[in-house]
């Protein structure tokens, strides 16, 4: 990779990758699109950024990016909530966000993704995708239908004769990104990637109900003039680094902690997934962080 385009990456693990590239010798400049600007102390020479809301702006602004080699999107939301407390425009806002914009993202850059020379193209995606999640059902099928469009496109291309992937990075939890666990009271924050309500950046919602606490990487952040939290680089940078292990490797999937964790949790799901989904909701009941649920008695 020489010239890599981030669209999500003023915070986060998209932070994170874009230092790393930058450390690079043979990377020329990184190219940063968000809706934040990168924090004064966390900017590097080779950034060159570009302020963008993937919800609202004209995605014709992409055009400009005709000599880049990769492309890694990090950008998403969701929020832990009874589908019944959930507004229209969240769900409107929630597929345009985490499906519809990374689906036009990748057909603005198919045709080179497509060619025989070497593109990378990564898309940070959710455990949430895999599996049935109560309180998380809106940002988990926005997900899941993001999952098997890479799945099916990465079929489509392999036919095409390129060796070119679109990797599909799965995690249930990214920690280092400026947010300690919190009450479901406090479930919107603020992070610094280019959507109104963006990705990788609390510790707040569980997926494994059997495991000790893990979190997701997606946060709600409403609209807010604040700076985004602090991105904990070093503590980051191992999961940036396998990120671009597995990207650079041609893989198309790679979910953290799988033998740790996530196996165990997709094997109770496809062995039966309406009593892994109700393991899910008596978890999160009891934890107290979903609003609107009493714990039961």
């Amino acid at each position: 990779m020489h010239i890599p385009l981030i669209v999500g990456g003023a915070g986060g693990i998209g932070l994170a990758l874009a230092h790393l590239l930058a450390e690079r010798h043979e990377v020329e400049r990184v190219y940063i699109v968000d809706r934040n600007e990168v924090p004064a102390a966390q900017q590097h020479p080779k950034f060159t950024t570009f302020r963008f809301d993937l919800e609202t702006d004209d995605f014709d602004f992409f055009g400009r990016f005709t000599d880049i080699d990769a492309l890694l999107i990090t950008a998403g939301f969701g929020r832990l909530s009874p589908f019944r407390d959930l507004t229209e425009q969240h769900i409107i806002s929630s597929f345009a966000v985490n499906t519809t914009a990374v689906v036009r993202l990748i057909h603005r850059f198919f045709s080179r993704i497509e060619s025989r020379r070497p593109f990378h193209t990564m898309v940070m995606v959710s455990i949430a995708g895999f599996m049935s999640s109560p309180f998380f059902s809106v940002y988990g099928a926005s997900k899941a239908a993001l999952r098997i469009f890479i799945e099916s496109v990465n079929v489509e291309l392999e036919k095409a004769g390129t060796t070119n992937r679109i990797l599909n990075v799965s995690p249930g939890s990214i920690s280092g990104t400026g947010f300690a666990a919190a009450p479901a009271a406090q479930s919107e924050k603020t992070s610094g990637n280019p959507t109104k309500e963006v990705e990788n950046s609390t510790s707040e919602i569980n997926f494994s109900t059997s495991e000790p606490e893990k979190t997701t990487s997606e946060v709600i952040s409403p609209p807010s003039p604040a700076a985004p939290p602090p991105t904990d680089l070093e503590q980051v940078r191992p999961l940036a680094a396998e990120i671009l292990a597995h990207l650079e490797a041609g893989d198309d999937r790679f979910i953290p902690q799988w033998e740790e964790v996530f196996r165990h949790v997709l094997d109770r799901c496809h062995n039966d997934f309406r009593a892994e989904g109700r393991r899910s909701y008596d978890y999160k009941v009891a934890s107290g962080r979903v609003k609107g649920i009493e714990t039961p008695p």
